[in-house]
């Protein structure tokens, strides 16, 4: 699922299920975050991102059959 995928607060922000205002608070940081703090945020996404590749997903299963 997403906590999988995310690091909360490194590369995106999890949210409280059902929770629009922890959801509003979440994108009110993301708004407000200096430029550089959002590139590094931006670069942790993209990295992480790259583990879920189809290209990995494939080696991964190759390995298990």
């Amino acid at each position: 699922g997403p906590a999988e995928m995310v690091d909360d607060g490194v590369n995106g922000y999890l949210c409280k299920r059902e929770d629009i205002n922890d959801l509003a608070n979440k994108l009110r940081a993301i708004i407000m975050m200096e430029t550089k703090v959002y590139i590094d945020y931006c670069a942790a996404s993209k990295t992480n991102v790259e583990k879920y590749s189809i290209d990995n997903i494939v080696l991964k299963w190759k390995a298990i059959l």
